[in-house]
C-alpha cells in the first residue's frame, strides 16, 4: 500500500516534488525554523505525533533532510487516522 498524504496528491506545492519511486520529496528545512533533521523530526512529532526516523540512523552522515517512514505494530486504522494529522503538520510547515 502506498500512502500519499492529500496535500501533495496531484499538486506541486512549495518545497515538494514527486520522485521517480512514486514517493513525494518535501522540504521542511528552513520552514518554521526548522534547520536540523532533529527539527523536522521533533516537530512532525509534536505537532503531528508522526514518529520518522533520519537516514543518519543508518549511517548516512550530514544533515541530508531523508527520513524514513515506517509502520509496523499499528493498525492500518492508526495509519488512517495519522495522516490528516501528518497532511495538517506539513501544510503548516509549508506555508
Amino acid at each position: 500500500m502506498q500512502v500519499v498524504p492529500a496535500v501533495v496528491r496531484g499538486q506541486h506545492a512549495r518545497g515538494m516534488r514527486r520522485v521517480a519511486d512514486g514517493g513525494v520529496e518535501i522540504d521542511l528545512l528552513g520552514g518554521r525554523g526548522l534547520r536540523t533533521n532533529d527539527d523536522v523530526r521533533r516537530y512532525l512529532l509534536q505537532e503531528a505525533g508522526f514518529a520518522v526516523v533520519p537516514f543518519q540512523a543508518f549511517g548516512l552522515q550530514g544533515e541530508n533532510g531523508w527520513f524514513r517512514l515506517s509502520v509496523g505494530a499499528v493498525s492500518l486504522r492508526d495509519i488512517e487516522d495519522a495522516l490528516p494529522r501528518l497532511e495538517a503538520a506539513l501544510r503548516r510547515a509549508l506555508a
